[in-house]
């Protein structure tokens, strides 16, 4: 049962794996392999993210997992909250667990959704004040959530914008991507990649300017949800 660390952490074989284990591993493969063709810019080769490498060491949760998240990154299609919501949250929470390894995909995603690069910057910075009421009672609510710290009224708030069900929605949201970032912020270094704030906030900054000056791509506004709305298999 024991473990020992040889080397960075690889998906295991689909032989070792039993029959209910199989068919999550093929749903997983084949959403990573979605996932990573809309960030494919070059001739890279595919392979499973740092996560779910982790991830299907357990397939069945994986799969639990990635249901989950697929639910959450839908939320426009449903009509509960926008994609521009959605992103929101990453980068609030980004900020307030000190983590940008998803970040530097979701700067691009939150352009892709029309967020302007000066309304990203000043969430990065804590600037409030400088965004529109309604991005701020947004990403005012996900650090508020993320800090425990909800203040009396604020869901009211946010359920008379969204709607309750919408509003029950985004807390879930919010708690999802915190359970996501806190796994990768375990995780990450059994992958030698370890996180420095200040230094990978400024890294950030850098590419939310490459953004602005068109030298980095701007993803199109569904690149965020489009890997997760269909159920694929993995390529032969």
């Amino acid at each position: 049962m024991g473990w020992h660390a040889s080397g960075p952490i690889s998906a295991p074989a689909r032989e070792t794996l039993d029959e209910s284990e199989r068919q999550a591993y093929d749903f997983i493969l084949a959403r990573e392999r979605r996932k990573f063709a809309t960030h494919q810019t070059d001739d890279r080769q595919f392979e499973v993210s740092v996560l779910y490498r982790v991830l299907l060491q357990s397939p069945l949760m994986a799969e639990a997992i990635a249901r989950l998240t697929n639910f959450f990154m839908q939320g426009e299609t449903r009509g509960t909250y926008t994609n521009r919501q959605r992103e929101l949250v990453d980068l609030a929470l980004a900020v307030e667990l000190r983590t940008t390894f998803t970040a530097f995909t979701h700067v691009a995603d939150a352009m892709g959704v029309g967020i302007d690069p000066d309304s990203i910057k000043n969430v990065l910075d804590g600037r409030l004040d400088r965004l529109t009421e309604d991005d701020a009672m947004v990403v005012q609510y996900a650090r508020a959530v993320c800090r425990g710290q909800v203040a009396p009224g604020a869901f009211e708030e946010l359920a008379n914008t969204m709607g309750l069900k919408g509003a029950v929605e985004y807390t879930e949201l919010i708690c999802c991507k915190m359970m996501l970032m806190r796994t990768l912020q375990v995780f990450i270094p059994l992958f030698h990649i370890h996180e420095d704030w200040e230094t990978d906030l400024e890294r950030l900054h850098s590419r939310l300017e490459r953004l602005r000056a068109g030298e980095d791509d701007v993803p199109d506004y569904h690149r965020g949800d489009s890997w997760t709305n269909t159920e694929g298999t993995v390529e032969a």
